[in-house]
Formats: C-alpha cells, sequence, structure tokens
C-alpha cells in the first residue's frame, strides 16, 4: 500500500477552510480528511481569525489542483445532503466519486424506467427502493 504524503498544517487549514466554505459538516470533514471534528473546528477558527486579514490574497485549495476540464460543479448543501455525503466519506469515497456515483445510479434508474416503464423520457420516476449488493473487492 502506498503512503501519501501527509499536507502541511498550512495546506490541511486550506482544505478544510475550502471544504467547510462549501458546505460540509466538521463531522464530514473530518472523516474525509481522517482528523476529528474537534480539529477541524479549530483549523476554522484559527483560518477565520487570520482571513479578518484582508492583505493577502486567498489561495486555492490545494487538494483540488487545477480546474477539471468541464468545470467545477458548485451546490447548495443543506443538513441532509451534508449527512449523506458524510456517510459515503466514511465508507471511503471522496465527495467527487459520492456525488458522480449517486448521480449515476439514480440516473440509471430514470433511463431503466422511460426504457422499459410505460412511462415518457422526460417524466419523473418515483424510485423509492433498490436492492443492496454487497460491493466486491
Amino acid at each position: 500500500m502506498t503512503q501519501t504524503a501527509k499536507p502541511s498544517l498550512s495546506q490541511r487549514r486550506a482544505t478544510v477552510r475550502h471544504l467547510a466554505d462549501q458546505g460540509m459538516s466538521a463531522r464530514a470533514i473530518g472523516a474525509h480528511l481522517g482528523i476529528s471534528k474537534d480539529t477541524v473546528r479549530r483549523d476554522l477558527a484559527t483560518t477565520a481569525q487570520a482571513g479578518a486579514r484582508q492583505d493577502e490574497p486567498r489561495q486555492p485549495c490545494p487538494s483540488l489542483g487545477a480546474a477539471p476540464p468541464g468545470g467545477w460543479l458548485t451546490i447548495p448543501v443543506d443538513d441532509d445532503l451534508r449527512d449523506h455525503l458524510a456517510v459515503l466519506l466514511t465508507a471511503g469515497h471522496t465527495v467527487t466519486d459520492a456525488i458522480r456515483r449517486s448521480t449515476e445510479l439514480l440516473a440509471d434508474a430514470y433511463r431503466t424506467a422511460w426504457d422499459y416503464a410505460d412511462l415518457p423520457s422526460g417524466v419523473r420516476p418515483d424510485v423509492s427502493c433498490r436492492p443492496v449488493i454487497p460491493a466486491t473487492t
């Protein structure tokens, strides 16, 4: 198993601040980064104090790198979405992978309903449950 270099304190704090600005909870950020929610809160308090100084330009989140070819997706994150993402992060997904996979599953369910059910394309089907199959490793 390959280990990645541990980010510096300033890199971690920048990442924590960025994820919090995107609407993630302290618990979800902690799960994503492998740190406690209390560490997340301390990092946010520290960056909030440092952010009060407007003389320094804000640095981009070091963990995100350059924008992907399609650009970034920014959405409002409510408590339910934040909690759902925290569950997926706890299971080892990244935020991007969690959103990509859940969107893929829902889109597949819609396509199936449109292709095989008596439902016109473009009409939102009721997708209430799906069988759970353990992932193979």
